[in-house]
Parts: C-alpha cells; structure tokens; sequence
C-alpha cells in the first residue's frame, strides 16, 4: 500500500521517540485504503522485521493521548482501537484528512506537469512559426558551437535565426545546424564569416564555399563621365583666367 508521509512528522512530537516515530510510518504503510490495520502485533513485528517487544511498547505510545499533537482528536492519539474487546486491530487517526491532503498535493503536481508540457509544446510551435516569437536559441546551438570558435558563433547565431525565418523547415532543425557547422569548421575564420554573411545577403536557404571571384579595385582609374569632363575643363579654364589677371 502507499502511504504520502508528510515532512511536518519530523517536527512533531513524534521525533524525540524514533522507534515509536517508526512504528508509526510502518503502520501508515501497512494500512488499508481506509486507514485500518487489521494486524496482530506478531504480524506487524513479521512484516516489518523489528521485534515483538517493540512493536507492543511503541503502539502502546501511539494509542496513549498526546497534549503536543496538532489535532486534537482522539485526545492527540495517533491511532485508535478498533474493537475493544482485542487488543490488535487500528485506525490511524485523521486518516481520512491526511489521505485527502495527499491526493490534491498529487493532482496539483499531474496539473503542473500538464501545464509545463502545454508550455513546451505551444513553444516550440510559436517557434517554428515566428523565429520573432522565440528567445531561446535551438538546441542544436550547443552542439553547432563545439565545432566553431567564439569569432563566428555569434554570427552563426544570425544564421539560424535567419535560416528559422525563412520557412521550408527540415526534418530536424539541431542535426540541420550541427551538420552545417562541422561543414563550416574546416574554413578559416573569415571564410567561415563570408560563407554566413553570402548566404544571409542572397537570401539562400544553405550554406555554400566562398565566392574566389572577389572583385578587387581596377589598377586603372576608369574613364571620367561627361560632366566630370565638363566640370574638370571649367575649373582649368578658371585657374588660366586667374593666372593671367595676377
């Protein structure tokens, strides 16, 4: 049978006597859903291991009224007999009472459980709609950022973010991100930098090796435009007038 045994019993009246504090758990244990411990005392002694002696002078303390116990029922004894012409047979006290306790304390747990998994999963769904709906990163971050170094995680960072918002999700958003990045790792640091930004400035969906086309400044300066030749013969022609007025 299970029993919830509640913590406020070590600081009763019940802790200055563990051996009768013990007896006491045992019977709440032994009992029926109703509360009843219809056992000898050898029975008890049997089924908990402990001696007859014990057993007889710790219930015998349990029967006997107690002037410190919360409830005042039964005078403060914790448990009563049940026929009175035997002398084994009990009813723990406010049984009932403690029982009813216990299964709210349950059912307000199984509630809040409830709760925190309705919690998770409407998450993780907002998630997956709205990356602007979400605030923590995808799992997947930790085990991306073992394979990259501080200076790109947080652009990698960026990158889920934005790879999130662009829709077309995959089969598993953390095995997508740690693939990418052990993919990302065997570049460089900049190269690791330029593959993230190409693929947030194209708007692409994947991660692709770095342009080795990069366009550099011309050796050349390229030929003026029409007003720039325009403007450039005006100002020669007013550093002529000028030179000849002086």
């Amino acid at each position: 049978m299970f029993a919830k045994i509640f913590t406020q019993i070590y600081d009763s009246s019940l802790v200055e006597n563990p051996a009768v504090r013990f007896t006491f758990m045992d019977l709440l244990i032994l009992a029926d859903k109703n509360g009843v411990v219809d056992m000898t005392h050898e029975a008890i002694a049997r089924r908990t291991n402990r001696s007859v002696d014990v057993i007889r002078k710790t219930i015998a303390v349990l029967e006997s009224p107690d002037p410190s116990s919360r409830t005042p029922d039964e005078k403060g004894a914790r448990i009563y007999r049940l026929d009175d012409h035997r002398d084994w047979g009990w009813g723990i006290t406010n049984y009932d009472y403690f029982r009813a306790l216990a299964s709210e304390e349950q059912r307000r747990e199984k509630t809040k459980a409830r709760v925190r998994k309705h919690r998770k999963s409407l998450h993780l769904k907002l998630c997956n709609a709205d990356v602007t709906l979400c605030n923590d990163l995808p799992s997947a971050s930790a085990s991306a950022y073992s394979y990259l170094k501080e200076g790109v995680r947080g652009r990698f960072e960026e990158w889920m973010k934005f790879r999130r918002g662009l829709g077309r999700k995959p089969k598993d958003w953390d095995i997508l991100f740690s693939k990418q990045a052990q993919w990302l790792a065997r570049f460089n640091e900049s190269d690791q930098i330029e593959v993230l930004d190409q693929s947030m400035r194209n708007g692409w969906q994947g991660l692709f090796e770095p342009s080795k086309g990069r366009q550099k400044p011309p050796d050349k300066m390229p030929p003026p435009t029409r007003q720039q030749g325009r403007l450039e013969r005006e100002r020669l022609e007013m550093e002529q007038r000028l030179y000849r007025e002086t």
